[in-house]
């Protein structure tokens, strides 16, 4: 595998599986870090099987490190973040979030990064960005068409979380 953000959000119904991948990518304008040698991918890998297996603080520091590799592939970026938010490192989670964002265009990852946003915002209790970014997550669902059963409830969920 690649270790690609495909791979450790393809249990979420909303991003595209590892067979899809390379078609899914496929001239969006980004490198999304296949080439940068075995090192950053073998640390993503290793942190996707560790978040896999619930062990996020592993997890983080593998990402971490692929991070440190290539700094640029906003993918990673976003895997660290999700990561960050699992272990309630919320601030860290945003700044980190907000750098997926500012490095890459693909949509799928940035409608993730959005809802990794939405409850990092909610674990720091400001409410109005979290409400924001929920309605981010949810306008990027529906232009992407990917608003599906399982999604409308994650956006109920996070309203829900607001109250």
């Amino acid at each position: 595998t690649c270790g690609t953000a495909s791979s450790l959000f393809a249990e979420q119904s909303d991003m595209p599986t590892q067979e899809g991948h390379a078609e899914h990518y496929e001239g969006d304008g980004h490198d999304h870090g296949h080439q940068h040698g075995n090192k950053a991918s073998q640390l993503n890998d290793e942190g996707i099987a560790l978040y896999r297996a619930k062990d996020y603080k592993a997890a983080a520091e593998k990402f971490e490190q692929a991070v440190a590799e290539v700094p640029d592939i906003g993918e990673t970026h976003a895997m660290l973040g999700k990561t960050q938010v699992k272990l309630e490192k919320f601030e860290e989670a945003v700044a980190t979030l907000k750098t997926s964002l500012e490095l890459t265009k693909n949509p799928t990852i940035n409608r993730i990064s959005h809802k990794s946003l939405a409850r990092a915002y909610i674990g720091l209790k400001n409410f109005e960005e979290a409400r924001k970014e929920i309605g981010v997550y949810k306008q990027m669902c529906v232009s992407q068409n990917t608003l599906t059963p399982k999604t409308e409830q994650i956006i109920n969920e996070l309203y829900e979380q607001l109250k």
